[in-house]
C-alpha cells in the first residue's frame, strides 16, 4: 500500500532535479509497480538490509568507497571471529567506509547515523564508529561468571552505567537471557496411525508458518522466484496452533498427534575460558578516549563496591586496551634498548 502524499512528495523532488531512487526488501514485481505509480525513477528490490546501507551510504558524494562483509549461516571466516571478538553477534554485516580525506570525520559519523536511523527496523540495529591507528573507537567490558542469574545482574549494572555516560554512544550487550519458543513434539506412536512421520508433520507446519518455493514465472525481463505459504487464518495462538490440520490422504488437528507448548528458551550462550559471559560494547565519541576510559573504570569500582558485579569477573577491552599494550610493549623495547646501549 502506498503512503498517502507519496507521489507528490516524489514529483516535488523532480521539480528539484532531484533522481528518486527505491531501495525495498520486497520482490521485483511490487516495487516497479509501486514505483510506476507513484512516478520512481530507479528500483532495487529483493535487496539485503546490509544492501540498503550500502546503497544509502553509496550516494553521499563524501564517500570514496564502501566494502560489506555479510556472513553466511555457519561461517567461521575472520568476519565472524572478529564480531565475536568485538561483542557484536556472529550474523551482523560489517561495512568499511572510506571518505574523502578532507571531510570532518566525526561530523560524517554523525551524518552517517541520521541518515541510516530510518533502516532500523524489523529487528535489526545499526551503529557507527571510526576506525583509527589503534583499531577503531570501540570499548568493550567483558563479564565472566558461573553463575547465570549473577551474570545477567551485573550485565544490566554495567549496561545501565555505561548508557549514563555522554561520551559513550551505541552501549549494547550481546546477552541475550531468554525469548519465548513455542516447541513441537511429534508422538511418532500417534503420527504413525495417520500414516504420518514426524518429517512430513514438519513439512506441513513449514508450509503454513514459513511457506516455501513453488516454482519460478518469466517475465518479460527476468524469471521470478515464487514462493508458496499455505493461509491459515487465527493462527495467533497455541490453541489455534493445534488445532491446525496435518496430513494428506487423512487429516487429524496438530494436538492429537503431538504435544504443543511454549517455554522460555537461551537463544545464545556464549563463554569465555570455559566460564558464562557477557560483553557490553559501546563507540567513544569523545577526542580524549582515555578520559572516557577512566570513567569507565571508575563506573565498575562503584559498582564492584556497592556489591553489584557479585561473582562476576570484569575486563575492559576496546582501542585502549589496544593503546595500553602497545604503549606498554613501546616501554617495555625502550627497557631493551637502553639496556643494550649502557
Amino acid at each position: 500500500r502506498v503512503k498517502e502524499g507519496a507521489g507528490e512528495a516524489v514529483a516535488e523532488l523532480h521539480g528539484l532535479g532531484v533522481e528518486v531512487a527505491m531501495v525495498t526488501g520486497d520482490n521485483r514485481v511490487t516495487a516497479e509497480a509501486i514505483a510506476r505509480q507513484v512516478g520512481i525513477d530507479r528500483v532495487l528490490a529483493e535487496v539485503h538490509p546490509a544492501e540498503k546501507v550500502e546503497a544509502v551510504l553509496k550516494a553521499d558524494p563524501d564517500v570514496d568507497l564502501a566494502l560489506t562483509t555479510i556472513p553466511g549461516e555457519g561461517d567461521t571466516s575472520f568476519q565472524t571471529l572478529a564480531a565475536a571478538q568485538s561483542g557484536r553477534p556472529g550474523n551482523s554485516a560489517r561495512i568499511f567506509v572510506r571518505f574523502d580525506p578532507d571531510v570532518d570525520l566525526k561530523a560524517e559519523v554523525d551524518q552517517v547515523t541520521t541518515d541510516l536511523a530510518g533502516l532500523t527496523t524489523d529487528g535489526f540495529s545499526i551503529t557507527a564508529e571510526e576506525t583509527s591507528g589503534f583499531g577503531g573507537n570501540s570499548l568493550s567490558v567483558v563479564l565472566t561468571g558461573s553463575d547465570r542469574e549473577q551474570l545477567a545482574a551485573a550485565n544490566d549494572a554495567v549496561l545501565e552505567a555505561l548508557t549514563a555516560i555522554g561520551d559513550l554512544n551505541n552501549v549494547v550487550s550481546d546477552l541475550i537471557k531468554s525469548s519465548p519458543e513455542i516447541q513441537v513434539r511429534v508422538d511418532p506412536n500417534r503420527a504413525i496411525g495417520l500414516g504420518l512421520t514426524t518429517a512430513q508433520i514438519a513439512g506441513d507446519l513449514r508450509s503454513i508458518i514459513v511457506g516455501g518455493p513453488a516454482g519460478r514465472i518469466v517475465t518479460d525481463s527476468e524469471p521470478i522466484q515464487v514462493d508458496m505459504q499455505l493461509k491459515v487464518d487465527g493462527l495467533a495462538s497455541l490453541d489455534a496452533l493445534k488445532a491446525v490440520l496435518v496430513g494428506t490422504a487423512r487429516r487429524a488437528p496438530l494436538g492429537s498427534v503431538a504435544d504443543v507448548v511454549q517455554v522460555e528458551s537461551q537463544t545464545r550462550v556464549t563463554r569465555v575460558d570455559g566460564s558464562l559471559a557477557a560483553t557490553v560494547t559501546g563507540t567513544i565519541r569523545a577526542t580524549d578516549q582515555g578520559a572516557v576510559a577512566k570513567l569507565v573504570d571508575d563506573k565498575i569500582a562503584e559498582l564492584r563496591s556497592a556489591g553489584r558485579l557479585l561473582g562476576v569477573d570484569v575486563t575492559v577491552g576496546g582501542v585502549t586496551a589496544q593503546q595500553a599494550e602497545a604503549f606498554g610493549g613501546l616501554f617495555a623495547a625502550m627497557g631493551v634498548a637502553i639496556l643494550l646501549v649502557y
